[in-house]
């Protein structure tokens, strides 16, 4: 009788290590996109990505869907943390993305802040579209690459990290 509670105790432990399992990797998701509901209907939001590189950014985009289908301009926010004075000319900024057939750069790039991070470091916020020609070529590339533009200089980033993200909102929408 002894070992038949332990057999019961035993298989109630596996139960709730196994349960605990199965959050645990549920909660450990690598998904870097979700769709969402807004007053314009229903919008893919790609998860701030971090791009490495001698000035490293941080974007997030949004992309208007209709029946998994990207029907306008997406909206790409990013965030640049540098040294102060290393951009000088807040208006010079855009991120180009070079893909299979060419590139294109961000457009109507709109400053939403510029904030102190640290005693040396400042956080540069801005807010950009791209076009709905320019999202779908994205979509359907197969090589992207990311760089910066500022000050007249061009930043390589790395793009592993989007282009991973990039792959997951396809499966979205394509």
């Amino acid at each position: 009788e002894a070992s038949f509670m332990l057999r019961i105790i035993m298989k109630k432990i596996f139960l709730i290590l196994l349960s605990f399992l199965l959050i645990l990797s549920s909660c450990s998701t690598t998904e870097r996109a979700y769709s969402f509901v807004s007053r314009d209907g229903i919008r893919v939001f790609l998860r701030p990505v971090k791009l490495k590189g001698e000035v490293p950014v941080t974007l997030d985009m949004t992309i208007p869907t209709e029946k998994s289908k990207i029907i306008g301009d997406a909206t790409l926010n990013y965030s640049i943390i540098t040294k102060r004075g290393t951009i000088k000319d807040i208006e010079s900024i855009c991120l180009v993305f070079s893909i299979d057939d060419g590139s294109f750069e961000t457009e109507n790039n709109e400053l939403l802040f510029v904030e102190g991070k640290r005693k040396d470091e400042i956080e540069i916020r801005l807010t950009s579209t791209l076009s709905l020609s320019s999202t779908l070529s994205l979509m359907e590339s197969n090589r992207v690459e990311v760089t910066l533009k500022a000050d007249s200089f061009t930043y390589s980033l790395d793009s592993t990290s989007f282009i991973s993200s990039l792959d997951n909102t396809k499966s979205y929408l394509l």
